[in-house]
This record gives structure tokens, sequence and C-alpha cells, in this order.
């Protein structure tokens, strides 16, 4: 299973894919890649879900979070 958004990127009107690779600086800050065999598979759905509740919450000042769902 693996973390996905889909975003629309304020700074070139577009939608995007992405996926939830790590946290960087404790947990603090998403890094995320548009490769989805970079992305981090998680093997229980309980962990995924403990990020999917951190990621929520998380913000950013060039794109719009449209969803964030877990995929095979």
């Amino acid at each position: 299973m693996k973390i996905e958004f889909r975003l629309f990127d304020k700074t070139t009107s577009s939608f995007k894919i992405v996926y939830f690779q790590e946290w960087k600086i404790d947990k603090r800050q998403p890094l995320f890649t548009s490769n989805p065999k970079k992305a981090k598979e998680y093997w229980h759905d309980r962990l995924a879900e403990e990020d999917v509740n951190l990621l929520k919450r998380a913000e950013s000042r060039t794109a719009v979070t449209l969803s964030i769902k877990l995929v095979t």
C-alpha cells in the first residue's frame, strides 16, 4: 500500500498525482515523489492511517490537496 495525493499546483495551474516518500526533520516535513516505485510501502493499514492523519494537517502555499488515499 502507498499513500497517493491528488493536488492542484497553483504555480503551474495543473493537477498532479504524487506519493508520500518519507518524513524529513522529526516528522515535520513530508517528502513526496511523482514516481510510485519510490513511494513508501506500508504492510499494515494502521501504520498507513497514522501517516495519513498527520499528512491531512500539512499545508502548502503552492498546492491545494484534493484527495489523499491508500493505493496498492
